[in-house]
């Protein structure tokens, strides 16, 4: 009898539908890397033009900076500030035009996804697309995300907008959108954010996984958008 009694709560304990639901593996990197992620600001709408601008004045730093620490550990000055300019280069590309614009209001929302307070805080996203998906270096694409948050209260509801660019499950690079914290009225909302990513010239070849998160406090329910971007010399 004892024996069956240990099989039953080991059974339930083992149960999917039981378990605590695994958070976002950009999630996991958000709180192992607070305050890391940078932000983008609507009011900016970097152009494609500011982005080579910047990625430019990063490669500049970062062969400045793995030169100067080749040249203490008197290693190959000239092979370190190559790597440097390309990794810098990389690393200086930002988000390019944005735009934020709502789909639905707390009302419309509630019929749109049949909410029920028992449900608690829902956090999702609902379509996530590139265009194009298959590009080359230089190149740039637009992603377009539609998400949605609602809470039980008709109280202002506060929400994180994050994407995450990562190549074979490491994220290279984590933007937080401002304004952040995103409020929304009457506890709810459904918003589509459209922005554009130039690809730097010096992005290797692969496949590029953008994951966009939103994210509250509260949510007891949140699910990411995916899209993948293919980079390639001969797309």
């Amino acid at each position: 009898m004892r024996t069956a009694a240990w099989v039953v709560i080991v059974s339930l304990l083992a149960a999917p539908s039981l378990r605590a639901a695994e958070p976002h593996p950009l999630k996991v990197w958000l709180t192992q890397h607070e305050g890391k992620a940078e932000h983008n600001t609507i009011e900016e709408k970097k152009s494609p033009s500011q982005a080579k601008r910047k990625a430019i004045a990063g490669a500049i730093f970062g062969a400045l900076a793995l030169g100067a620490r080749a040249a203490i550990l008197h290693q190959d000055v000239a092979t370190a500030m190559v790597a440097g300019a390309v990794a810098g280069g990389t690393a200086g590309y930002v988000i390019g035009k944005r735009q934020d614009r709502q789909i639905a209001d707390r009302s419309q929302l509630e019929q749109r996804v049949a909410y029920n307070a028992s449900r608690g805080v829902v956090a999702e996203v609902t379509r996530m697309e590139c265009s194009p998906c298959r590009v080359k270096p230089g190149d740039t694409v637009t992603i377009t995300v539609s998400y949605y948050a609602i809470r039980p209260e008709r109280s202002d509801l506060t929400i994180s907008r994050h994407l995450g660019i990562a190549v074979g499950g490491d994220y290279q690079k984590v933007f937080t959108f401002d304004p952040d914290p995103f409020t929304l009225a009457e506890g709810g909302g459904e918003f589509e954010t459209t922005f554009e990513y130039p690809v730097p010239k010096q992005m290797k070849e692969g496949t590029y996984t953008f994951d966009w998160l939103v994210d509250s406090a509260d949510a007891s329910v949140e699910k990411a958008g995916t899209a993948n971007i293919v980079v390639s010399n001969a797309a």
